[in-house]
């Protein structure tokens, strides 16, 4: 018997991300620190493909500064950034 979890969803487009959240959730009870692991591991594969989905081709600076409008210009952002 396959057990159900809340994440199957993610399976059919993801079944890495799918597996991950499932084994954390069938693990939270019996081994907190793997399931801990396991979000971990989950939270770099996510932000993997969400850099490979949203993020090639643009930096950092050049994603803020082309968000910037003209009546922007005077902000602050620059200060949270390094010269790179």
């Amino acid at each position: 018997m396959k057990l159900q979890t809340n994440f199957d969803f993610l399976k059919d487009e993801f079944t890495l991300l799918g597996n991950l959240e499932g084994s954390a959730e069938l693990l939270i009870y019996s081994d907190p620190v793997a399931a801990l692991i396991t979000l971990k591991q989950f939270g770099d594969v996510f932000s993997n493909v969400l850099f490979n989905e949203y993020g090639k081709g643009c930096r950092k600076r050049q994603c803020i500064n082309s968000q910037q409008t003209s009546s922007h210009k005077d902000n602050n952002l620059d200060k949270f950034h390094t010269n790179e």
